[in-house]
């Protein structure tokens, strides 16, 4: 690992991270199976969903330093399978570390504006108005569960979304996200 700053928002979360990638690279965490060297992996490595599934920052007293890293990661990760599609490339724990130092570069070239829309941006897609194909998953996916499950699993995605949108305010704090959601024009495929 390199000796660099890992900041974002103004803030130094060096210590932090170094020790969320300690944790996991000694065997901590949760996902393993997104590992491509874990038995039954799915094909390839899924570094990038392991990485971000392994920041607990969807909970109400989440830290600031959970909801940054969590934000570095899924803005950093949108630019790294923008360029490079996959995670073929992050086969070891030290391209695993190049890719979240690569994660930071990508926040700290944005100005916190821009990542702070991003975020928001991120929360709309995830609530947007379902299609007719995903609602009809849905129907079978819950066909035959208890009412609670389902009220359950809403409550949790209410906590993700939260998540983003506190993340955002890390970065500008002065962000008007009702504004935002009242003009952002969402992607056809988002």
């Amino acid at each position: 690992m390199s000796d660099i700053t890992l900041a974002a928002a103004g803030r130094d979360i060096t210590d932090f991270v170094r020790a969320w990638f300690e944790d996991l690279r000694a065997g901590g965490g949760r996902m393993r199976e997104f590992l491509g060297d874990m038995p039954g992996s799915p094909a390839g490595d899924m570094a990038t969903i392991y990485l971000l599934g392994n920041v607990d920052a969807a909970r109400p007293d989440s830290s600031d330093e959970e909801l940054l890293l969590y934000a570095v990661l899924q803005i950093g990760g949108q630019a790294y399978r923008d360029e490079y599609g996959d995670d073929a490339h992050l086969f070891d724990w030290e391209t695993k570390w190049e890719y979240i130092e690569q994660c930071f570069d990508v926040v700290n070239g944005l100005t916190a504006s821009e990542n702070a829309q991003f975020m928001v941006r991120w929360a709309l897609r995830r609530s947007r108005i379902r299609t007719e194909p995903e609602r009809e998953w849905d129907r079978m996916v819950w066909e035959g569960k208890a009412p609670g499950e389902r009220a359950a699993h809403e409550q949790k995605m209410a906590g993700i979304m939260q998540r983003e949108l506190s993340a955002a305010r890390l970065f500008d704090p002065d962000i008007d996200i009702d504004s935002m959601v009242m003009s952002i024009e969402l992607d056809k495929d988002s």
